[in-house]
C-alpha cells in the first residue's frame, strides 16, 4: 500500500515539477508549427497536383472530344441523309 502512495505522489508531482511544466510548454510550442506547416504543405501539395494532372490530360481531353465531334457529326450526316431519304420516298 506504501509502495502505491509512494508511486501516486511521484505521479503528482512529476505533474507539477517544472521539468514537466517545460516539456509540456517546448512540446506544445515544437507542436503547434508543425501541425500548421503539416496544413500548408498538404493544401499547397494538392493544389500543385491538381494543376499538374489537369495539365497532362488536357490532350487527352481535347483528342477524344474531338473525336466525339467527328462521331457526332457523322451521325448527324446519317440522320440528315435519312430524313432526306425518307422525305422524298414519302412524297
Amino acid at each position: 500500500m506504501k509502495n502505491r502512495e509512494a508511486t501516486n505522489a511521484g505521479a503528482i508531482r512529476f505533474c507539477f515539477s517544472i521539468r514537466s511544466k517545460m516539456l509540456v510548454a517546448f512540446v506544445g510550442v515544437a507542436l503547434v508549427p508543425m501541425v500548421l506547416l503539416g496544413i500548408f504543405v498538404t493544401g499547397l501539395a494538392e493544389r500543385l497536383l491538381a494543376d499538374r494532372i489537369a495539365q497532362e490530360l488536357s490532350p487527352e481531353v481535347t483528342a477524344a472530344a474531338d473525336m466525339i465531334e467527328e462521331y457526332l457529326s457523322g451521325v448527324r450526316r446519317d440522320v440528315h441523309s435519312l430524313s432526306r431519304f425518307l422525305e422524298q420516298r414519302l412524297k
